[in-house]
């Protein structure tokens, strides 16, 4: 995913690892926050029945990364204001970063049919509201036909107020002049 989730989908907090990437109603995704926890069994799995599967912790921290964009300022203020505000687990903030090439979809096993509603969504999506639009570079044949499109317009009003205004004043100095001329002898 090109961009971070937190500019189209409500984020979800859930404490279930089940519901972990899961889109409802097409807004709301569900994260796992706790990374903590993921880090004590990530260190376990070398007894002999672990609790999760092969590679099942190291894929859903890779998820958590794949969101969160960490080199991205606004992103990572984004999620520490999060943290606060929901008494997140605060090893949310260093869930690393991800390469693009362990940010492909076909890296992921378990989470993989998640990820592909995850990216279905947010193609699908439609920006709301001017700022969205302008962040929105999915598709620059249509970032660009809107905004040329909101200019034209803009030109449009700006250039018919400013012909409404001159015939009113032609108008004004035609009635003026006509006045003028019939008061003379």
């Amino acid at each position: 995913m090109e961009a971070s989730l937190r500019k189209y989908p409500i984020t979800n907090w859930t404490n279930n690892i089940v519901d972990h990437l899961l889109l409802s109603d097409n807004r709301t995704v569900f994260i796992f926050h706790h990374v903590g926890f993921l880090r004590f069994h990530q260190g376990t799995l070398n007894f002999p029945s672990p609790l999760f599967p092969d590679s099942f912790i190291d894929e859903t921290l890779r998820s958590l990364a794949l969101p969160f964009l960490q080199n991205d300022r606004k992103s990572r203020r984004w999620l520490l204001g999060q943290i606060v505000e929901h008494n997140l687990d605060p090893a949310m903030a260093r869930c690393g970063f991800l390469r693009s090439q362990n940010g492909r979809m076909e890296h992921f096993s378990f989470r993989h049919d998640c990820l592909v509603i995850l990216k279905q969504a947010f193609d699908e999506s439609i920006p709301r509201g001017l700022r969205q639009w302008w962040n929105n570079r999915r598709n620059s044949v249509e970032w660009y036909t809107f905004w040329v499109a909101i200019l034209v317009f803009a030109m449009t009003v700006f250039f018919g107020l400013v012909q409404s205004v001159e015939g009113a004043f032609q108008v004004y100095l035609s009635w003026k002049a006509l006045k003028g001329a019939s008061a003379l002898p």
